[in-house]
């Protein structure tokens, strides 16, 4: 047995995600398909969410299996925005900061 595939064997069915901040990026989103393709973990991908199909569509590659999360649109968007605030205003984060 290979190290890789003892490394797939590994995490394989275990539901970890993987986040790809960079939806956008041709190999953000080839390397997420392939992850589900070969069902090791669910990948997640970060952007506008109208965007990255459109990216994914022009790639050629299908988006089932896989997360698309929208942080413009996500309901929580102003949770965060504060948690990170409170995190990082020792480090000069500002609520303008936290928000972009």
């Amino acid at each position: 047995m290979s190290f890789m595939q003892d490394v797939y064997d590994k995490v394989k069915g275990r539901g970890a995600r993987v986040v790809y901040p960079d939806a956008l990026e041709e190999r953000a989103i080839r390397a997420a398909r392939w992850l589900v393709d070969h069902g090791l973990v669910v990948p997640v991908l970060i952007g506008p969410a109208g965007a990255v199909r459109s990216k994914a569509e022009s790639l050629g590659i299908a988006l089932d299996g896989i997360e698309v999360r929208d942080p413009a649109a996500d309901p929580r968007r102003a949770a965060f925005e504060a948690e990170y605030l409170d995190l990082r205003k020792h480090k000069g984060v500002t609520p303008e900061l936290a928000r972009e």
